[in-house]
């Protein structure tokens, strides 16, 4: 019989209970840990002195997540990757997401212990107050004018940064994607990077200009010239004052689709531009962030409601100078974006556009392909590493952009173009010129350019009438409901017969026409003048749909276009058929087409097509 059987062990009293209790025994080594001890070791198995050696901002030294700061309940990081991130809520499957997965790393520096002192992962609460404290000690950082995505950007010296997605050319150095200059780059797929090889970049500018030419351009060399300009200027949009636009128009099969294909290829590809036949102004915008990659829109045609059209027209426009756009947002907080992408758009037809739409962008026209000639064949590799070489010369030459571009615009502004085409086609010239050239244009070369353009453009500028001019036209052509004879007159007809210029009607018949919707005629032939009322139910009706409309007992915007008429100046109340209002009046002879008499002979509809093409 053992002694276990003959001396059973027992069963402590309440005594001995109560010393235990009071009196513990030392803890022996590897057994769970006191309290103080535990805190001790809340870091892990690194130690609270570890951690303690952080630089400011930083959630643990060297740590590969970066805290960038904070916007009330937002914290923002560049992830495992280089990704940025914004988040709310910092839990558990979050963080994670944000280490890229790497759980071992948290849990060397934010243990979770089970009862058995094992670790069993991280402690998401410590993890979450370290990522806090570190974007806190950033400070307050919101994303807008701080990120820069894909694309060119500006350096602090005049210089160029390229983002490639997975690396930055930043002052002539190659580096990872991170927080630089105070500006954050964050990682991207990856694009193509410009050529290191000299002599295999130097002729891609000619190369480029040279198959563009085989396209039946309206212009011949010269609208190849200026989409060689555009391609060079949309690689380096954000780095640019101005991002000029184009439109490529022509019928169908002269190779526009094709032209679109070769420019994505030169491009880099999917990624390093957006392409679409279908796109909304909010889907671009989404999509392009705070990215600066090129825009090429296909088939955007003209249609009976052209919103659409508009809005992403109106995008584009604020893009070409950087414009500030704000969005409302569903937390009740506006949302900033600033566009800085070159735009291309193709159609088979142009749809209207407004004045300082057309002034923002060059009008590129395709003729019919000539009986036996197809759109050149495209090979992705090489013409992608075409497009390479090309952002290699752009670089090399960057540091004469300044000079070339000023040389453009003071020849195109002797020329006697405005502000707005010096900007315009002075940028696409400029960039073609760091393309195929080795030195600052001389005035020679930039003068012969300046004549070309300023001779090639003149049917764009023709039908790009002023806005009081493109009122007037609206009105004049607007039929008035009296009839007389079965016949329909219209507005600028009756102006002619109140003037005295046409006398198939009594003046007293016009009087009566022109003041039921709102204007009146003063004086005959020369001298006559013209009063337009800024409030009337007749013009509200004859405007209506247009952008010079009137809202409800509301003064009509013509009054503004006509504010612009030459020699126009406001009068006192006048009467209106019982309508009372004040209005602009000015002379006749400020409108061309109104202001010679027209032959007593002509017949109505001779009379009414040379209103029309006022």
């Amino acid at each position: 019989m053992s002694d276990s059987k003959q001396n059973p062990p027992r069963k402590p009293d309440l005594k001995v209970l109560k010393a235990e209790l009071e009196n513990p025994e030392p803890v022996a080594e590897g057994k769970r840990p006191e309290p103080e001890a535990r805190q001790r070791r809340a870091t892990g198995p690194k130690l609270a002195a570890d951690l303690a050696r952080r630089n400011h901002g930083e959630i643990w030294p060297g740590c590969p997540v970066v805290a960038l700061g904070v916007d009330e309940k937002t914290y923002f990081f560049l992830d495992w990757l280089g990704q940025l991130r914004a988040e709310q809520k910092l839990d558990r499957l979050t963080i994670l997401s944000i280490f890229g997965g790497h759980e071992s790393i948290l849990r060397d520096w934010f243990p979770r212990w089970s009862q058995q002192q094992n670790v069993i992962g991280f402690d998401q609460g410590a993890a979450a107050s370290q990522m806090m404290i570190a974007c806190t000690e950033k400070g307050v950082w919101n994303a807008f004018e701080k990120v820069r995505g894909l694309g060119a950007w500006p350096d602090d010296l005049g210089g160029v940064v390229l983002h490639c997605g997975d690396a930055v050319l930043h002052k002539g150095v190659w580096r990872e994607p991170a927080e630089i200059d105070g500006y954050v780059y964050p990682s991207a797929p990856r694009l193509p990077r410009p050529l290191e090889e000299p002599q295999a970049s130097g002729r891609a500018g000619q190369q480029l200009l040279d198959v563009l030419a085989t396209w039946s351009w309206l212009r011949d060399d010269v609208d190849a010239y200026l989409l060689l300009g555009w391609i060079c200027g949309a690689m380096f949009g954000g780095a640019l004052d101005w991002r000029a636009l184009v439109w490529v128009t022509g019928d169908a099969g002269t190779g526009k689709s094709t032209l679109q294909k070769l420019v994505r290829h030169v491009m880099g590809g999917d990624g390093a531009i957006l392409q679409s036949t279908d796109a909304s102004e909010a889907g671009v915008r989404q999509f392009l962030m705070q990215s600066t990659i090129p825009v090429a829109l296909d088939e955007i045609e003209a249609e009976a409601h052209g919103n659409k059209v508009q809005a992403v027209v109106k995008l584009a426009r604020q893009a070409a100078s950087g414009g500030v756009i704000l969005r409302g947002g569903a937390d009740h907080k506006g949302q900033e974006f600033k566009a800085r992408s070159a735009f291309m758009f193709s159609s088979i037809l142009v749809p209207p556009l407004l004045d300082q739409d057309i002034s923002r962008i060059a009008l590129l026209e395709l003729m019919p392909l000539r009986r036996g000639e197809t759109p050149p064949q495209i090979e992705p590799r090489h013409w992608t590493r075409i497009g390479r070489g090309l952002r290699s010369r752009v670089i090399d030459g960057w540091q004469r952009l300044h000079e070339t571009l000023e040389a453009y615009r003071q020849a195109l502004a002797r020329a006697g173009h405005a502000a707005r085409g010096c900007d315009q086609f002075g940028t696409l010239l400029a960039m073609a010129d760091l393309a195929l050239y080795d030195e600052v244009p001389d005035a020679g070369r930039c003068d012969a350019w300046a004549e070309r353009l300023s001779a090639a453009i003149i049917d764009e500028q023709t039908d790009q009438a002023a806005d009081w001019q493109r009122c007037l036209n609206h009105l004049f052509g607007q039929a008035v409901d009296v009839y007389r004879g079965g016949e329909r007159i219209n507005v600028g007809r009756w102006i002619l017969i109140a003037a005295g210029m046409d006398t198939s009607k009594e003046v007293h018949e016009a009087e009566r026409a022109l003041a039921s919707v709102g204007l009146r005629v003063y004086g005959l032939k020369s001298s006559a003048e013209l009063a337009i009322a800024n409030s009337h139910p007749g013009l509200a009706q004859l405007f209506e749909g247009t952008q010079w409309h009137a809202t409800a007992g509301q003064r009509g915007v013509w009054a503004q276009a006509t504010k612009r008429i030459p020699g126009s100046e406001t009068t006192g109340c006048l009467r209106f058929d019982l309508v009372g209002s004040r209005a602009r009046k000015f002379p006749l002879s400020a409108v061309p087409a109104l202001a010679e008499e027209v032959p007593r002979s002509a017949p109505a509809s001779e009379t009414d097509n040379d209103i029309s093409e006022f």
